[in-house]
């Protein structure tokens, strides 16, 4: 079966399902008047997931990356359920529309599922599945790892087939995100000079785009090194001068977004991952960078009393009013005065004592804002540590401030394990890629992708973001164009070689 389409017996098999569901649906909708807006929502979002089933999924899919950075949260029927506004119902439309081709016949290809880095996520999913069984919380992990389950079929399993059977490209689809980021990047820069670009304000004015300034400049900093690298690499690109001043402009526009996110993190985490692409430039293989990285971690553990000594004078404030740039970057390290830093190790201490009361799986997804109240320590607690997981104050939310010690908490070691496992597997495809291509335009494509990927997994340190599609979306579809341009390469040698 064509990926375009579904033959005629799929069809009417199709229509028979749909008829009964239908019916199902409509003496619901007539019985449970009180439900009836819900309902019909079901009924319009079944209906579109069935006819985009039948066609080509890739408009719609491209469709959802141009709308998810603009989309808002909305109430639904006047209720406290809200939805992200129209990308959250596209990306369940896109999901039933999956899961229905694949129902009726349609075949993934097989150097997908068999993929490493495929199989790895798949036992990430898995295994937070699994942390059910210990959740306190059902209902809220149930929800969570739905959500979950949701992003990886969408983001990743249907980006990865439109990607292998080229019915669209990550470029296509990092361009798409950027434009869209563009527009909103323009709109919570001229709210932010109402404010005289204060720093203050920084994590408000994202609003109702973003929910606040770290996960936009996570975005920000992700999206950057598309128009960058081109920039870098036009005589490579065959760009001619007027592209290449336009993306110079872009780049440029883009990195002053950044800069007025005033996110210690994404600053850190973008110049980091700058270093890495570099090194990986200058021919630098995973065996050295994993060296570098082992290195790093049994320097910090070797030396972690004099570190720490270190870190306590450092008494740089990024709160302070009026702070200069150099004192939010030294900032970083201070964990006595600075507010958010202290608050972030209390997150981080909570996640630990959690994990090593739930070592191997955890409290369940999406349980960590409610449970890890009761092991905060006074001494450990600051100004802004809350003790209640509802009605949060603005700038007093978050949860473990950690992607790797939220999946620690929440799922326990084998999760986290799993994890890691699919990053080092992306990191060594992405510069195998690189390493053994020979046409350029490829060289430079694996490097925006793999630099926008480092950004996220060092970004990930200080904050966590999977459970949003804005910051999803970007990072389950650079690894599924990684994982896509290692099988192509791999093809393209075997041809060789026969």
């Amino acid at each position: 079966m064509s990926y375009m389409e579904i033959n005629s017996s799929e069809i009417k098999r199709y229509k028979q399902i749909a008829a009964v569901i239908g019916a199902i649906l409509i003496m619901l909708f007539t019985l449970a008047t009180n439900y009836a807006l819900p309902i019909f929502t079901v009924i319009i979002i079944f209906a579109a997931a069935f006819i985009v089933a039948q066609i080509n999924i890739a408009p719609l899919f491209m469709f959802m990356v141009l709308v998810i950075p603009m989309s808002i949260n909305q109430r639904l029927f006047d209720s406290e359920v809200t939805l992200l506004m129209p990308s959250e119902p596209i990306e369940a439309i896109l999901t039933l529309a999956f899961g229905i081709k694949l129902l009726f016949g349609y075949k993934v290809s097989p150097q997908l599922l068999q993929h490493p880095i495929f199989l790895t996520l798949i036992f990430v999913l898995l295994a937070q599945y699994f942390s059910i069984i210990t959740s306190g919380i059902p209902m809220v992990s149930i929800k969570t790892i739905f959500l979950k389950s949701c992003y990886f079929i969408v983001f990743f399993m249907v980006s990865a087939d439109l990607y292998l059977k080229k019915a669209c490209d990550h470029i296509s689809v990092l361009k798409t995100y950027s434009f869209s980021l563009l527009i909103i990047g323009i709109v919570i820069f001229f709210k932010h000079l109402d404010f005289g670009l204060s720093k203050d304000i920084s994590g408000s004015v994202t609003e109702p785009f973003y929910a606040d300034h770290t996960i936009y400049s996570a975005c920000l900093a992700f999206i950057l090194p598309l128009p960058l690298l081109t920039f870098f690499n036009s005589k490579k690109l065959n760009i001619n001068f007027y592209q290449f001043f336009w993306i110079g402009l872009l780049a440029a526009v883009l990195l002053i977004f950044l800069f007025f996110t005033f996110c210690r993190a994404a600053w850190v985490s973008f110049v980091i991952a700058s270093i890495i692409v570099l090194m990986v430039y200058q021919r630098l293989k995973f065996k050295g960078l994993l060296f570098l990285i082992v290195s790093a971690f049994s320097l910090f553990f070797i030396f972690q009393t004099e570190i720490f000594d270190s870190i306590k004078q450092n008494k740089a404030d990024s709160n302070a009013k009026n702070a200069s740039v150099e004192q939010q970057t030294k900032s970083v390290t201070n964990i006595t005065s600075d507010q958010s830093n202290a608050e972030r190790l209390n997150r981080w201490s909570c996640a630990y004592r959690m994990f090593l009361d739930q070592p191997f799986l955890g409290y369940g997804p999406g349980t960590y804002q409610f449970e890890y109240l009761s092991y905060q320590k006074k001494s450990e607690m600051t100004r802004i540590s809350v003790t209640s997981p509802y009605n949060i104050k603005k700038g007093k939310g978050g949860t473990a401030h950690s992607e790797y010690l939220l999946l620690l908490a929440e799922s326990g070691i084998f999760s986290l394990i799993l994890y890691l496992a699919s990053i080092l597997l992306t990191i060594y495809y992405a510069i195998k890629v690189y390493v053994k291509a020979t046409d350029s335009k490829t060289k430079v494509r694996i490097l925006i992708f793999f630099f926008g990927f480092c950004t996220y997994i060092l970004h990930a340190f200080f904050n966590n973001f999977l459970d949003t599609d804005k910051a999803a979306l970007l990072y389950y579809t650079s690894i599924a164009a990684i994982m896509v341009e290692a099988i192509i390469l791999e093809q393209t040698l075997k041809q060789k070689t026969i």
